[in-house]
């Protein structure tokens, strides 16, 4: 079969047209493929940069939110306790006036009625707004009596119910002010709501007690506080029937050498323990109060499990009897050393796992006054919750933003295939045009030769 020049001319110039149209459409698909897949790798690794910048970031920002935390709660507490030792040093100041100048002092213009009290020592028996007193056994004469010097004594100290009061009224952390003696008196006032309550303290009150035996007592002594600052107990069993408490001491001194007593503001580890209570944690954290010794102070019933404490601290103590736990004694060796760290009076933050497999952060910061450390325990689940919710969404973005991409470049190929096919069908159409404009005046010709022929 016979093929007309048409044809050939046409099959020709289509040839030409789509080979030089394929040729650079194939190179641009090339580079569109391969622009695609560095944009789709680039766009995740620029995710997985982002995800991971941020999970450090927040995870950095956590921590520093929980110490920020630690911090605040120890310089809140830090100021109350600040508050306790400026007014036991007024009180102490106030005691070594009086003292000093007893000669100078009518006698106090609320006086005392005293008399045996139903423990049969010499005892306070005005109740209502005074401050109450015991002499114990060891203040008595020979004969089992009062002298008249301490007589004189106990009448000077009635002074003191006027600095009890005023402390009471501008200070709600103080549970009781009192003045031990040399001499084996002592007088206290109590307060509830800044208000003093009457106090049987002739029946609380044992006098079968040597009060300078007592760590509230000689912590304030020449040996023990030469600089005659305030001076902080450990926890212990209030012989005066208040329960568990620290007190905040100072020493009277009548002239430069003599102590004649020492004055005191209790603070009940209920009034301490309702502070840490009420410092929230993430969803089931807590914070607990430890002395320099390692003797815990304060803890929130949540705490005991984490602390290992199993101890009883309800009923009944021997007078004076120190809280006998200290977590420098666990014997998890990993806890003991985050308690040697907040021994040595270190600000910091661990991550702790306990022996359950159980991860948490654990924050802790120094409270001055007195030398203590608050603790801010958290699960590492619960503070990692906010990052991981974060980090989420953060990731549904970024997902996002690629299948955008993804999308943008499936409908770019999709477009070019479709620019092809219509440039294909256009360069046909353009061919056959073309063929047959040059096809024709060759036809004509060729016709003219052969009749000239």
């Amino acid at each position: 079969m016979r093929v007309s020049r048409f044809v050939k001319l046409l099959l020709a110039l289509i040839l030409v047209m789509m080979v030089s149209f394929l040729g650079g459409g194939a190179a641009a698909y090339l580079t569109l493929e391969h622009t695609s897949a560095v944009a789709q790798q680039t766009s995740r690794e620029v995710a997985e940069m982002a995800v991971h910048d941020w999970s450090v970031l927040l995870s950095e920002q956590l921590k520093r939110s929980l110490e920020t935390q630690a911090q605040d709660v120890a310089a809140r507490l830090a100021l109350q306790l600040s508050r306790v030792e400026a007014d036991v040093a007024y009180l102490a100041d106030y005691a070594t006036y009086l003292y000093n100048h007893a000669d100078t002092l009518k006698r106090y213009a609320r006086p005392h009625r005293y008399g045996i009290g139903a423990n049969g020592a010499f005892s306070s028996l005005s109740g209502g707004d005074y401050s109450w007193l015991v002499v114990l056994n060891p203040g008595l004469d020979e004969n089992g009596q009062v002298s008249d010097k301490l007589l004189q004594e106990i009448y000077l100290t009635e002074y003191m119910d006027l600095a009890f009061a005023s402390i009471g009224q501008r200070n709600p952390m103080i549970g009781q002010a009192y003045i031990n003696t040399q001499s084996n008196l002592t007088r206290g006032m109590r307060f509830v709501d800044g208000q003093p309550v009457d106090v049987d303290a002739d029946t609380t009150i044992s006098p079968d007690q040597d009060v300078t035996t007592y760590e509230f007592y000689y912590l304030a002594d020449a040996q023990h506080d030469p600089e005659r600052k305030p001076v902080w107990t450990g926890v212990y069993w209030d012989p005066a029937g208040m329960g568990w408490m620290v007190s905040c001491v100072a020493p009277v001194y009548r002239g430069d050498q003599e102590l004649a007593g020492v004055v005191g503001l209790d603070v009940t580890l209920n009034k301490l323990s309702e502070y840490v209570d009420g410092v929230r944690v993430q969803q089931t954290g807590f914070a607990f109060l430890m002395a320099r010794s390692g003797q815990i102070i304060a803890f929130p019933p949540p705490a005991a499990a984490f602390l290992g404490i199993d101890a009883e601290l309800s009923g009944e103590f021997k007078w004076g009897q120190p809280l006998a736990i200290y977590l420098d004694q666990v014997a998890d060796r990993p806890f003991r050393a985050v308690i040697e760290r907040i021994q040595r009076g270190e600000s910091g933050l661990e991550i702790y796992t306990a022996s359950d497999g159980k991860a948490y952060f654990w924050t802790f910061q120094p409270v001055e006054p007195p030398g203590w450390s608050i603790s801010l325990v958290a699960p590492v689940e619960e503070v990692v919750a906010l990052q991981n919710l974060t980090l989420a969404r953060l990731s549904e973005h970024i997902a996002h933003g690629t299948a955008t991409i993804t999308q943008n470049i499936t409908r770019l190929r999709q477009s070019y295939v479709a620019a092809v096919i219509v440039t294909l069908l256009f360069v046909t159409a353009v061919a056959f045009l073309l063929a047959r404009s040059i096809n024709h005046p060759l036809a004509l010709i060729s016709r003219a030769a052969q009749n000239l022929a």
